[in-house]
């Protein structure tokens, strides 16, 4: 493309540039880049300037990128959140108030985080907890969950439409034990006025406010999530009453016609520079 002489833009959704596992093995997220995958990715580096503009989905990944040289060069340098449509429809909620109902929703896959989550409320568990487990993974996966975590208050609803979710749960929990750089699914509870306990890795601190439309937690510390699950229970009913801040919170990142404004202007940015 650049022999071409055609003006290009980068877009940065994963980690893949700096390492072929997308910077998570063993199911740990590496801190930073080893040396083998210094040595793999050497050439991408100094490929990385040949374009005109490189725009990343969270300040998390662009960060990341330019804090080990990538894109030093590139005159355009920017983070445009993603975006997304929804109907407007008011959702119906149907959580039963004799339950704190804790939910996930997404992949069923060990970087999603499920087990810390699932491992978390098995250790505090109380009569009046409820765990409702929406999507899909691998068939062996998914049964091996159901089979270790069985628990009459564990709902494995399988996939859903979201409706179909929020409408049940009181808290999100997005437990992932690797860098997210920016999951549709916190802005999309935040729409349905639903709170969410997140972890404080990749690009989720961006879209949670502490206390306001959510909480962070560490994944990787030890009865972290416990704490914040129980802290949430006993402050359930400020969560409830905050429910049109959270939705306000979300609106942000559901401007799609600010967000294709976004993209336009900075195609003609590029435009002028060729």
């Amino acid at each position: 493309v650049s022999e071409a002489g055609v003006p290009a833009i980068q877009v940065l959704h994963d980690l893949y540039l700096l390492c072929p596992t997308n910077m998570f093995k063993n199911n740990v997220v590496c801190k930073k880049q080893c040396l083998t995958c210094k040595l793999m990715r050497l050439p991408y580096k100094s490929k990385s300037n040949k374009l005109k503009a490189v725009v990343g989905v969270s300040n998390f990944i662009l960060d990341k990128y330019l804090s080990y040289g990538y894109f030093k060069d590139v005159p355009i340098k920017k983070v445009i959140y993603n975006s997304r449509k929804f109907s407007n429809f008011s959702v119906e909620r149907k959580t039963d108030y004799k339950y704190i109902n804790f939910g996930f929703i997404g992949t069923l896959a060990p970087n999603k985080g499920i087990e810390v989550l699932l491992k978390a409320y098995h250790r505090i568990k109380k009569p009046n907890y409820k765990l409702f487990i929406a999507g899909s993974g691998k068939q062996d996966y998914e049964e091996y969950l159901k089979s270790k975590y069985k628990d009459d208050s564990i709902i494995f609803m399988g996939r859903v439409e979201p409706k179909d979710f929020f409408e049940k749960v009181d808290v999100t929990v997005v437990p992932s034990i690797w860098y997210e750089n920016f999951p549709g699914v916190v802005y999309e509870s935040f729409y349905f006025g639903v709170p969410v306990i997140g972890s404080n890795i990749g690009g989720i601190p961006e879209m949670i406010i502490n206390g306001v439309n959510g909480v962070l937690f560490d994944p990787y510390k030890e009865g972290d999530l416990e704490e914040k699950i129980l802290k949430f229970e006993c402050e359930i009913s400020d969560w409830k009453d905050k429910s049109e801040i959270i939705k306000k919170s979300a609106k942000r990142f559901l401007d799609y016609e600010g967000w294709l404004n976004q993209w336009e202007e900075l195609y003609k940015s590029v435009a002028l520079l060729h």
